[in-house]
């Protein structure tokens, strides 16, 4: 109810049952036994059952994602590609000197392409650290988050069209980490109970 848009509160809706459900399709447990907190950054955690499982959800239009991970920390971001004018803007704002030189070189789709490429992985790396937007704060901050810092990973998601999805993660411990992700899709008129499945 923290959210006064309808289309938000159904995402909202969407993400925890997308959350609940990728949970539950991997260990014998009902949607509704599994327990969160958040940290004292705010970002949500997994606290019952005691598992090393990290999870990550973000939403853009009619898209909503989860990533899981095991023994690993990560983050996930998607966004809607959407041609705007004021990009270079955001660009310039948010953006390293050389990733804004480099979106200059660019037109059009392929601008608009690169800028949500750079975004997301930001977005996704902040996210992993617990900073959300708050990493944001320094432009010059991205080129971490472009090159990624030692022991983080990244890969874009690319087959969804008409989105750029990004996730970043980094082992924790000696044990191989593992990682998912599902999606699900809705039309933002349609009540959360009339959602699609998650694929």
């Amino acid at each position: 109810m923290r959210f006064a848009d309808p289309a938000d509160r159904h995402r909202a809706v969407l993400a925890r049952l997308l959350l609940r459900g990728a949970l539950s399709r991997r260990y014998p447990l009902p949607l509704a036994d599994w327990r969160f907190a958040r940290d004292r950054r705010g970002k949500p955690a997994l606290v019952w059952p005691a598992l090393p499982l990290a999870f990550n959800l973000s939403h853009s239009a009619d898209l909503v994602v989860c990533a899981l991970g095991w023994q690993c920390e990560l983050g996930v971001d998607v966004e809607h590609v959407a041609p705007r004018d004021r990009l270079p803007a955001l660009a310039r704002r948010f953006f390293s000197a050389d990733e804004c030189a480099a979106l200059g070189s660019l037109s059009g789709t392929a601008q608009c392409a690169a800028f949500y490429d750079i975004w997301t992985a930001r977005e996704a790396y902040f996210k992993a650290l617990g900073y959300g937007l708050a990493g944001f704060s320094d432009p010059e901050s991205s080129a971490i988050a472009a090159t990624i810092v030692a022991g983080w990973q990244r890969r874009r998601v690319a087959d969804i069209p008409g989105y750029r999805v990004a996730l970043c993660w980094r082992r924790n411990g000696q044990a191989p980490e593992r990682a998912a992700m599902e999606t699900v899709r809705y039309p933002a008129a349609t009540p959360v109970a009339g959602a699609g499945a998650a694929s």
